[in-house]
């Protein structure tokens, strides 16, 4: 490896003067360069190498520009035989320089090689870290000094020590300015050091609003206000619907668009020094509307229902209703209405105001007045005849018209109208008939109920009595069936006729028997029925006992004819 050696020097090349005296001044630098080789290795060393540059060859050195190079396959400063010749020019001038250089290299080889018993500094001390500290935020300070051996350092700011070259510090509260100190010791020497740094003290921003009013209007312009606690200052950039102005300082100007329901607005407050921002955001609501008034509630009102409307609109603070109808007037959105009669048409208006505005709208609707239906009945004969079809009307009071459902024994059926004809099965004694009325536009109905009898037999036709008579003895006779509508009754016996169901009869003589014939015709229907009974005939020539066994039976016949009419009763 080549080692280049360059100096400054405005020649080339000289041949060394063979005098005396140059001759003597040679052999006393070699005799030098042997003792300093005895005392100190380094200096001999370095001594040897001089001795090696002058004595060289001269055509072994080169020039470029104003330097002198030298050159050497490897230089290694001990021990000496490791030594190789060296390029040089026999130059005094220059040999002086190169002893200059070898005495600098010999005392920084003292030093180097005595430093484990050599001190030096703390030279350059310096605070590392940043020329303010803001309230609350951490931060921290690095202390440092070219020592040797290392130094000790104290730290301190605002009444807080700390030992280390670090330290770690965060401000409680607000004040002009803090001094940082910090003291280098060098333990070996006793040297110390100390340097001073003075921090600004910042705070914020903290407490960020925003002030203004707390309602605007479409198209009237507003000022609004940002505030912020900041040392030494902020700066303040707005934001309006999450669009950033800038340039605006604390206060802004805020125009609502006409169809604006509210503005929000964004203030962030920056610390001028430290750049750290604290942000605000305000929703501030926009009036507006009346917007799309309606009423609600039906399109028709019915006499005497009640029925209620309510008014509504896009409104913001809320607005303020008034309602009226048939002279009726109503604070409030929301109307109770009762029509007391009929009549074509009523108006229902409502009017609303946004009082902060001052803005109002007026709707009105027009509500068709209905009526019933009421008074319904059903009409048609009262009776009916079992097989016989007959026809019934539903009428009621309606406006506009109501429609009919009828029902027949409980049987709902479609599409009649308000006429119904109904033919009753043949053993049928009553027909039930329904009738529904039901209003077309409201859908309000109520309901007639009647029920008409159907013609019925007579069935069942009895003549209810004793089978036989005793002559002399008064006896009676009662005939019973099942008619609607009652039936009428001819009873006869051995030429004795009697109208009605009940017949009293004596025998005046014996003859073997009589029939008893009992006829009951329904008057409606013209439908008749006759039923025959025959009678044992008793005379007077019977012992007391038979006749005491007839009067028994004949008592109990007439209890019996008796609890019967009670029972039919």
């Amino acid at each position: 490896m080549a080692l280049y050696l360059t100096f400054t020097n405005r020649f080339w090349y000289k041949p060394r003067p063979e005098t005396k005296f140059s001759t003597l001044l040679y052999s006393s630098y070699t005799h030098v360069l042997h003792i300093w080789s005895l005392i100190f290795p380094p200096i001999g060393c370095l001594l040897q190498i001089v001795n090696e540059l002058t004595s060289a060859p001269k055509d072994q050195g080169r020039r470029v520009g104003d330097h002198l190079f030298y050159k050497s396959s490897h230089i290694s400063w001990c021990p000496f035989h490791s030594l190789h010749r060296c390029e040089t020019m026999k130059d005094t001038h220059t040999l002086l320089n190169l002893l200059l250089l070898l005495v600098y290299l010999a005392g920084s080889a003292v030093t180097t090689d005595g430093g484990k018993d050599s001190t030096d500094g703390p030279l350059e001390l310096t605070i590392v870290g940043p020329d303010f500290v803001t309230v609350g935020v951490p931060c921290s300070f690095d202390c440092a000094a070219q020592c040797s051996p290392s130094c000790s350092y104290r730290m301190s700011i605002d009444g807080q020590i700390g030992q280390g070259n670090e330290l770690f510090f965060t401000a409680r509260q607000w004040e002009e300015s803090l001094n940082l100190t910090c003291t280098a010791r060098n333990d070996d020497s006793g040297r110390s050091s100390t340097v001073t740094k003075i921090l600004q003290v910042l705070a914020g921003p903290t407490n960020i609003s925003i002030t203004g009013p707390d309602l605007m209007t479409p198209g009237a312009p507003q000022s609004f206000q940002c505030y912020a606690d900041c040392h030494p200052s902020c700066n303040y950039t707005w934001g309006i619907n999450g669009r950033w102005l800038g340039g605006q300082g604390n206060e802004i100007t805020v125009t609502p668009e006409e169809l604006a329901t509210s503005v929000t607005l964004n203030c962030k407050a920056i610390n001028s020094v430290s750049g750290l921002y604290d942000m605000a955001t305000r929703a501030i609501p926009v009036t507006y509307g009346p917007l799309e008034l309606t009423i609600v509630g039906p399109d028709f009102v019915t006499v005497g229902v009640p029925c209620s409307f309510d008014c509504a609109a896009q409104c913001y603070p809320s607005c303020s209703y008034r309602m009226s109808i048939d002279g009726q007037i109503g604070q409030g959105n929301e109307l109770f209405f009762t029509a007391r009669q009929w009549e074509e048409s009523l108006n229902l208006t409502c009017t609303a105001r946004n009082d902060d505005s001052g803005r109002s709208s007026t709707v009105t609707k027009i509500l068709q007045v209905l009526a019933g239906p009421t008074n319904i009945s059903i009409t048609g004969p009262d009776l009916m005849t079992p097989g016989a079809p007959q026809s019934f009307q539903c009428y009621a009071d309606c406006r506009q018209s109501c429609n009919y459902t009828w029902g027949i024994n409980g049987r709902w059926l479609g599409g009649q109208g308000n006429e119904i004809i109904v033919s009753p099965e043949e053993l049928a004694t009553s027909v039930t008939l329904n009738c529904k009325a039901i209003n077309s536009v409201s859908g309000l109905y109520d309901m007639a109920t009647r029920t008409i009898p159907v013609t019925y037999g007579p069935l069942e036709l009895t003549i209810v009595g004793p089978d036989f008579v005793t002559v002399g003895v008064p006896c009676s006779f009662d005939c019973a069936a099942q008619c609607s509508p009652s039936c009428s009754y001819r009873m006869s016996i051995d030429g004795q006729i009697g109208q009605g169901n009940e017949l009293f009869f004596t025998a005046r003589q014996w003859e073997e028997s009589l029939n008893l014939t009992c006829t009951a015709r329904n008057d409606d229907s013209g439908r008749s029925s006759t039923v025959s009974k025959i009678l044992q005939v008793l005379d007077d020539g019977k012992s007391m006992a038979t006749q005491a066994e007839q009067t028994i039976d004949l008592l109990l016949f007439t209890f019996t004819l008796s609890l019967y009419t009670v029972i039919s009763t």
